[in-house]
């Protein structure tokens, strides 16, 4: 199975909005992992981001806080 990573929250909520499964996250030295899983879609997501993606925002603010959540939990460690 291919994998997509990225440290990028917005990137990372963006995936999570539009239902991207979200594999895993890690702790890298001092950042935050993010690993989804890759796909063609993954990369057009990657790519539309940061042209003028457009998603719910209510579900990409839920998003967010997920994946905040996600940070918090892990640098408690």
């Amino acid at each position: 199975m291919d994998e997509y990573t990225t440290t990028d929250i917005g990137v990372s909520a963006a995936l999570l909005t539009l239902g991207i499964h979200l594999l895993r996250v890690e702790k890298e030295d001092t950042k935050i992992v993010f690993v989804f899983e890759g796909s063609e879609e993954v990369t057009r997501i990657e790519q539309d981001f940061y042209t003028g993606l457009m998603v719910p925002a209510r579900e990409y603010n839920d998003s967010i806080r997920a994946v905040k959540s996600h940070i918090s939990s892990l640098r408690k460690y």
